[in-house]
């Protein structure tokens, strides 16, 4: 049981820093096409 939830938070935070990262890709990417 504890090493279910511990997998399933593995995956979670996994997904979060995955989302997190792409979220700020985004946004480093936007910078660079919106300055001259």
């Amino acid at each position: 049981m504890a090493r279910e939830l511990l997998d399933y938070h593995d995956e979670a935070s996994a997904a979060k820093r995955a989302e997190c990262a792409r979220r700020a890709f985004e946004r480093a990417k936007g910078l660079l096409t919106s300055s001259p």
